[in-house]
């Protein structure tokens, strides 16, 4: 940690940041940028009487900044897991006065993968890359390891810019195996640099999965505006990945790439049809 740090306030909390860390300036440009998506996601715990019990498994922490969101809203167990060790220094001290916090310095990877992964840095931002200068030297951890430390109920929340269709579609069928299947999975689609390659079509497959196990999706821009609640209509989700595909290949693509929030059968989503008397107003 550094002298020259810099200061952000979410919450009850303030976190300290490196000082190269883009957080603060994309809150300039973008204000509501992860406060829907957290509003979102606090009204659904409300709504289902989960604040208090769901953990949240926050997979690519960074510096606690998810961390300190969900305490806005909730004051169940979160397990933070962090890869990179600046980072996850200042996760460890943003979270320590945050009640139930267990931080994790892994890398949470598919076996078959872990080998292959790098940590890219930039924009005061870590980036996870199978074509980066060298395979990760740090601790991992797998997809049956991070299932087995689970609790129930959980939400799952994956930020890994760009490993997160991997990650969520390795993780499926251990919540098989397992019979633990979160109540809200959350992840980051593909970067527009990633919508050429297969990556679009890992994110793809991922939400049908859990589509078609019953999750109804809600579909927000990377900087916080809603896009659509598409249910469980996986016919809906084929086209909003052709249609991003389309957009970013005629250059004008509607986000850089977009949050995704799957929330499981049986659970109330009236949260999610922004009714003019409900709990998120826009």
């Amino acid at each position: 940690m550094a002298q020259d740090d810099q200061t952000l306030r979410i919450g009850a909390y303030d976190l300290r940041l490196p000082p190269e860390h883009n957080l603060p300036t994309i809150l300039q440009k973008h204000p509501q940028y992860d406060r829907l998506y957290w509003d979102i996601i606090g009204a659904l715990l409300a709504e289902n009487d989960l604040a208090d019990t769901c953990q949240l498994i926050d997979i690519g922490a960074n510096v606690g900044d998810s961390a300190a969101h969900f305490r806005r809203h909730a004051t169940g167990p979160v397990w933070a897991i962090e890869a990179h060790p600046d980072y996850f220094t200042y996760l460890q001290a943003n979270t320590a006065g945050m009640g139930d916090v267990t931080c994790t310095q892994a890398l949470v990877a598919p076996p078959a993968l872990a080998a292959k992964v790098s940590l890219d840095i930039h924009d005061g931002t870590g980036s996870t890359r199978l074509d980066g200068t060298g395979p990760f030297q740090g601790q991992t951890l797998s997809p049956a390891k991070l299932m087995a430390g689970a609790r129930t109920p959980c939400m799952i929340k994956s930020d890994t810019d760009g490993f997160d269709g991997r990650i969520i579609s390795a993780l499926i069928p251990k919540m098989q195996a397992t019979g633990t299947w979160p109540a809200i999975v959350t992840f980051e689609g593909p970067r527009l640099d990633q919508v050429e390659n297969n990556e679009p079509a890992r994110h793809h497959a991922a939400l049908t999965a859990l589509m078609q196990r019953g999750y109804t999706l809600q579909i927000l821009t990377n900087t916080g505006l809603p896009v659509a609640y598409l249910g469980a209509n996986t016919q809906a989700l084929d086209w909003h990945m052709r249609s991003h595909r389309a957009s970013v290949q005629a250059g004008v693509p509607a986000a850089h790439y977009f949050d995704y929030i799957c929330i499981a059968p049986g659970l109330n989503t009236r949260t999610l049809t922004f009714a003019p008397d409900g709990p998120i107003r826009l």
